[in-house]
């Protein structure tokens, strides 16, 4: 029989060796984006979002001149048990920019939790708008209040502007015009849908050739971990091989 220390750190081990699982499953997304079917859905199939504020930010959007194209189903976006999302696409009167609205809420860890989470400001869902605008260089320009929500990477040819989470709707298509002020090729016009949508399937390929190059980045790894300190840094080997046998298996 082991020791009360050894039988410890063999239940730790079985922890960790289960979150890197999980969090393995979670990561899948990332590495290989998945395909985002372009049929139409309804918002109201999406009981858990909020409803007001697609609606407040859409007759904001179109104030400034953009126009609803579709709404999308994001579920395949989303990790295992989180409430999917749906996914608002706007185009905007000059045809250069898109807006896509989706409202991002974690997985529950069960109410207790999630009500002392909440009570210690630690529980969030992000309601994103992000902007996107492709130029004829091949080059994407993004600009999203996502904060530090978000600790990957995008493939060399994106240029991605990260606002903070509550940054308000004037100030991140401001910031966009910005953003954009550093293309130098001209900008892409889309007409609808269907060629934006075929832009973005375009630039998932782009996306996913790289991450096949490239993996996790060492840097987004600590990014992932560095918010959770010891546990983190416990979690990490078991990471790590977790990794290296998915490089290995192709």
């Amino acid at each position: 029989m082991g020791t009360f220390a050894e039988e410890q750190s063999q239940g730790l081990a079985e922890i960790y060796e289960k979150a890197a699982k999980d969090i393995m499953g979670d990561l899948q997304l990332v590495l290989h984006e998945p395909e985002l079917s372009p049929g139409a859905t309804e918002l109201e199939r999406f009981a858990k979002i909020d409803h007001g504020w697609y609606r407040s930010t859409t007759k904001a959007l179109e104030e400034k001149g953009f126009r609803v194209l579709r709404d999308l189903d994001g579920t395949p976006l989303t990790a295992k048990g989180s409430p999917p999302p749906a996914i608002r696409v706007l185009l905007s009167g000059d045809g250069r920019s898109s807006a896509a609205l989706y409202h991002v809420m974690p997985r529950s860890p069960g109410f207790f939790m999630k009500s002392l989470l909440f009570l210690m400001g630690k529980w969030q869902t992000a309601r994103i708008v992000e902007l996107t605008s492709y130029d004829e260089s091949n080059r994407v320009w993004i600009t999203v209040n996502q904060g530090d929500v978000n600790p990957f990477a995008s493939a060399p040819n994106v240029s991605r502007r990260h606002l903070p989470i509550k940054t308000g709707l004037a100030a991140l298509l401001e910031a966009h015009q910005s953003h954009l002020a550093g293309a130098t090729a001209p900008l892409r016009t889309f007409r609808g849908f269907e060629d934006l949508d075929a832009a973005r399937r375009a630039q998932r390929e782009v996306q996913n050739q790289w991450r096949n190059q490239v993996g996790l980045l060492k840097e987004e790894l600590d990014r992932m971990l560095a918010p959770h300190g010891k546990h983190g840094e416990a979690i990490r080997p078991y990471l790590e091989r977790a990794l290296k046998l998915r490089d290995l298996r192709g």
